[in-house]
């Protein structure tokens, strides 16, 4: 929740958006899932366009196609992390 409370305080003050957001699916308090409900529902709406990266653990073929989709989702990314796959997301 302490991210959707900064990107709104960032909106207020004129701010721009980052370029992306690195989510987990996997986080205490509020999962992923929750994040992007919140995040296109209350935030995104209302900023330019920030692209989240999906970075989990997660294997399961049900949460790659869940996550995709989502509008602001751009990239679905398996950890550990991999530079090259990164720099080949089309934003």
């Amino acid at each position: 929740m302490q991210a959707i409370k900064l990107l709104k305080e960032r909106k207020m003050k004129g701010l721009d958006a980052p370029s992306f957001i690195l989510l987990d699916l996997v986080m205490p308090l509020m999962d992923g899932f929750d994040f992007l409900e919140v995040y296109e529902r209350d935030v995104q709406p209302y900023m330019n366009e920030p692209n989240v990266i999906i970075l989990t653990s997660s294997i399961h073929e049900i949460d790659k196609r869940r996550a995709l989709k989502y509008k602001s989702v751009k990239a679905y990314m398996v950890k550990p992390f991999n530079l090259k796959e990164f720099m080949n997301i089309n934003f």
